[in-house]
């Protein structure tokens, strides 16, 4: 006999189709109607959505009700330490491939500690809605003390083979039993509440799921997105009044029915790596680049924080200085409080993305204030005399590896050998090597290691000197049509490409010298102004959209990097870069969360004949019916025959493709598209409402950060981690006053001996019991390696401990790393009491936005577009109370009332980035 376990649930979106400003609303009515149910029925059972944010949230409803938050927090506690309510492991649900690995290991930080103020945290991982999986998810949640996970989306299984239960292997090895939730997380969804079809629902699920059960197990999610009234299923199932011969009915929770598939030892199939097929259910790959000034502007908080005020705020605590905790700490959080998936993933109402903005500003203007906090106490306690030229230029280093740094101000000055997490004074601008070569006639700048030919498009030629390899044309701009949706990208019916490959640029050279050269490339991209014809093909009508790249040249260096400035004038179009390598290869390599990912460059489409029928009848959402192409990365994409090889770094652009004739990385910058969801071509089913979101053409001016690097070899031995990690920490550059401090002038606070460059370090901060610096580091080859740590501070002890640092093992400085392992560490080093003082303090940066005050945009939302919704609206409207259509018709009046509205009161189209 099978036992059905009924888990009650709710999917809480707290911002999507409306924001969360309303939704929070919801809570107050939600909790009274979970308590009086709870109390009703003293056996009932409730998860809480994976999370504890909405606890948060929870309680500032209350309080702008003047309720008593104790007494209710009284409550929460009582039931969850009884297992009645289920909360954790995560603060939120966020979607990892779009946020850094610290963000995750703070999200779970912050789930735990405040699980555990209510007694008890679920200690299973809760992936209901994640658009996709990132590789090292086991690892992840193993590290934080969890014993299995739940997961929907991303999962592909042979269509012969398919089963509700597997094991998930990271790339390390770790495996962790997972619950495939093949039919949604939803399939029990109000149950209780349509009496007369329960049996009918209990028996046709039943038959629907027998084929995939490994055990005598089955799983029923009774639940749905933002449920405000509990299902009352209890009722229903009391005393085995709705058992048969075939099944028994029970409430379940996840841990216990996790438990109860172990018990039974079942033989279930080893899934690994990343889980990103949209052929059993949608994974959104779209979501990717929509909206992509959100991506960026989480990238560029997630930079603030990790690679300057967390570890300029430890190096202050150890010589001295506050480590302001709770400054960060609500930094973070406000920063975490973006990335849930329809969030981060730009697939919401525009409203909720102008929260996110707002949101962005808040947690930049913390997180500034801290560094400048921060940075004037530790300046003050450096040996600052004696500077070059008396300019008090202090340079920190926040790499992993000691490296040369070229300062850009009123002149160019080398600093050679900034030690690895430290910093150095600036007593002299210092010669290279390696001088670069201008030929400003020719249009040529070359180094020991690279040639680079500026080409009239704007785009460079690239000699790779060292392997002897020309590669040609980078740089050019693809723009192509979009008739998707913020889910996914969609090609019209009939598309034509546009590419910068015929304009004609206006070439300068902004920097002139033997160890910097900076070229200013300037044209007019002329592309269709939007889309006609119902969608399904460009329009004839062109506009100008205008195109800036800086692109810079260093002395020694074969990375040639890449500034480009857009302002976006057209409508429902796609812009990426091209890097043609022209390279034979069957795979590429990309950065990802704590592991670097091979993927196929090509994919037989799938055959649909293949998959069984009792199969289909449980793939109900939307889906994606053909491979994808389009993926998501960190950092950096390469493509590598074994003897050379050419990578793409970027600063937040987290979409690539490959186009497989001539083996071209396609890095997408943008694109434009104007309806939360809608009937497309690249995808079968529904996403979600059909909203329209002008702000989501992105009509505005946006900057762009990526570069090029010709290497040899694969990416382990072209040192790809090491180039395309110091492409994205920046150098910190300090101008303030001479003064005699108690510091060296030149100082690293952790350094590694024998140093293998494909070891990566995510993070670098003070522990959480405030004791000691904690350092965080993965191994991004399936080679085993060695590390050895040292500190211009003496090591007292360091111990190994896991993300939540809750356990911890006494090791040597002497660290061996397995295959793709992630460790953590605390380094207990001997504190210096150095006291500080007021001076001057200024950080240097090179903001330069260009002027496009005189290019016109396409119109943000016409006349035509409001009378559009308006129809649309009125032709649903009596439809709003019937089973099938209702939701149209309200999402239709929902849209109807936006499009009014930021008609009335559109933000300017051009707002900045910056």
């Amino acid at each position: 006999m099978k036992k059905i376990h009924i888990i009650s649930h709710t999917h809480w979106d707290r911002e999507w189709y409306l924001n969360s400003k309303y939704t929070n609303e919801w809570l107050i009515d939600f909790f009274e109607g979970l308590f009086a149910m709870l109390e009703k029925e003293p056996d009932y059972q409730f998860v809480l959505d994976g999370q504890t944010m909405l606890l948060e949230d929870y309680y500032t409803e209350v309080r702008k009700k003047g309720l008593s938050v104790s007494k209710r927090k009284a409550k929460l506690r009582k039931y969850v330490s009884e297992g009645r309510i289920f909360i954790g492991p995560l603060y939120n649900q966020p979607d990892y491939q779009l946020v850094s690995e610290e963000s995750i290991v703070k999200n779970l930080i912050l789930g735990n500690k405040i699980s555990k103020e209510y007694g008890k945290k679920m200690n299973v991982g809760w992936l209901l809605d994640n658009f996709g999986q990132i590789s090292q998810t086991t690892q992840i949640l193993r590290n934080a003390d969890l014993r299995g996970l739940y997961v929907w989306r991303g999962v592909e299984m042979d269509p012969q083979n398919v089963h509700s239960e597997f094991l998930w292997e990271s790339p390390d090895g770790t495996k962790l039993p997972s619950i495939y939730l093949l039919d949604s997380y939803r399939n029990g969804m109000r149950l209780a509440e349509h009496e007369d079809i329960f049996d009918a629902r209990i028996k046709d699920t039943y038959k629907r799921l027998l084929p995939f059960a490994t055990t005598d197990n089955m799983l029923l999610l009774n639940g749905y997105d933002q449920e405000i009234q509990p299902d009352d299923v209890l009722k229903m199932i009391k005393n085995g009044r709705k058992d048969t011969n075939n099944y028994k009915l029970i409430q379940s929770n996840p841990i216990e029915y996790l438990d109860n598939i172990l018990a039974e030892n079942p033989d279930m199939q080893t899934l690994s790596g990343p889980l990103y097929s949209g052929r059993f259910i949608s994974v959104f790959p779209g979501t990717l680049s929509a909206r992509m000034y959100l991506k960026q502007q989480n990238y560029e908080s997630e930079r603030l924080i990790e690679k300057r005020v967390e570890p300029l705020a430890v190096m202050n605590f150890l010589t001295g200085g506050e480590y302001n905790n709770n400054h960060i700490d609500a930094a973070y959080k406000k920063l975490l409080m973006n990335q849930p998936h329809d969030s981060i993933c730009g697939c919401s109402i525009d409203d909720v993305h102008k929260d996110m903005e707002y949101r962005t500003d808040l947690v930049d203007a913390l997180l500034n204030d801290e560094l400048n906090d921060v940075s004037a106490s530790l300046l003050s306690k450096i040996d600052t005399t004696n500077t070059y030229k008396n300019k008090g230029l202090v340079v920190f280093n926040t790499a992993s590896y000691k490296r040369d740094i070229i300062i850009e101000n009123d002149e160019v000055i080398l600093v050679k050998n900034v030690p690895a997490f430290g910093y150095k004074v600036v007593t002299k601008n210092e010669e290279t090597n390696d001088k670069l070569i201008l030929n400003k006639e020719l249009l040529t700048i070359e180094n020991s290691k690279i040639l680079v030919s500026v080409n009239s498009n704007g785009s460079i030629n690239i000699f790779d000197k060292k392997q002897k390899v020309l590669y040609e044309n980078q740089g050019i701009l693809l723009d192509k049509a979009d008739a998707g949706d913020e889910y996914n990208y969609s090609p019209p019916n009939k598309d034509e490409l546009y590419t910068t490959e015929n304009v004609i640029a206006k070439i300068s050279f902004e920097v002139e010298t033997d160890k910097l050269v900076i070229i200013k490339v300037k044209y007019d991209f002329e592309i269709p102004v939007g889309i006609i014809n119902n969608r399904t093909e460009r329009a004839k009508d062109k506009i100008i959209m205008p195109v800036t790249s800086y692109i810079k040249i260093r002395s020694a260096s074969a990375v040639v990097e890449f500034e480009t400035d857009i302002l976006n004038t057209a409508k429902n179009h796609i812009v990426s870069v091209l890097f043609k390598t022209n390279i034979k290869a069957k795979t590429s390599e990309a950065g990802a969360q704590f592991d670097v990912v091979t993927r196929n460059i090509s994919y037989e489409d799938f055959d649909e004949s293949e998959i069984p029928d009792h199969v289909k009848e449980v793939i109900i959402g939307a889906r994606e019916p053909k491979p994808n192409r389009i993926f998501p990365h960190r950092e950096f994409v390469d493509i590598s025959d074994d003897k050379k090889g050419l990578a793409v770094f970027d600063k937040g652009l987290p979409e690539f493709t490959i186009n497989e004739k001539n083996n071209v990385i396609e890095l997408t910058l943008f694109r434009g598209i104007e309806w939360v969801a809608d009937e497309i071509n690249s995808r079968l089913g529904d996403a979600g409402p059909k909203i329209y979101t002008p702000d989501a053409q992105c009509l505005r001016q946006m900057k762009f950060k990526y570069a090029v690097y010709p290497h040899k070899g694969n990416y382990e031995e072209g040192k790809v981690i090491k180039k395309a990690d110091a492409f994205n920490t920046d150098p910190i550059i300090f101008e303030t006053e001479e003064s005699k401090g108690d510091l060296p002038k030149e100082m690293s606070f952790v350094s590694f001996e024998s140093f293998d460059y494909n070891v990566k370090v995510t993070g670098i901060k003070r522990s959480l019991d405030g004791k000691a610096l904690l350092l965080r580091v993965y191994n991004t080859t399936s080679k085993k390696t060695n590390l050895v740590i040292n500190s211009d501070l003496k090591i007292n002890k360091i111990t190994e401990t896991n993300f939540l640092e809750e356990k911890e093992t006494d090791i040597s400085n002497k660290i061996k790393l397995g295959k793709k392992e992630i460790k953590t560490f605390k380094l207990y080093l001997e504190k210096l009491d150095y006291k500080s003082h007021t001076v001057f303090v200024n950080v240097l940066d090179n903001i330069v936005k260009e002027d496009y005050s005189m290019y016109k945009t396409t119109e943000y939302v016409s006349e035509i577009d409001i009378e559009n919704e308006k129809i649309r609206a009125e032709k649903l409207k009596p439809f709003i109370e019937t089973p099938n259509m209702g939701r149209t018709a309200l999402e239709a009046q929902l849209s109807a009332l936006l499009t009014k509205k930021v008609s009335k009161g559109r933000v300017e189209a051009c707002s900045s980035i910056y």
